[in-house]
């Protein structure tokens, strides 16, 4: 019983750990074959405007 435990703690530390260092470290990457959701630089210069 003690070893089940000590398993469930383990696992839910590490998914916090997991959680936490995603909220830090976030992209998006675009794997369409014609990049279908990717900016253009033009696109990008005038977001960059707002």
């Amino acid at each position: 019983m003690g070893k089940f435990v000590l398993s469930i703690v383990k696992v839910i530390i590490a998914a916090v750990v997991i959680n936490v260092l995603a909220s830090f470290i976030y992209t998006r990457v675009d794997l369409t074959e014609d990049k279908r959701y990717t900016l253009s630089e033009p696109a990008l210069a005038v977001a960059q405007k707002f």
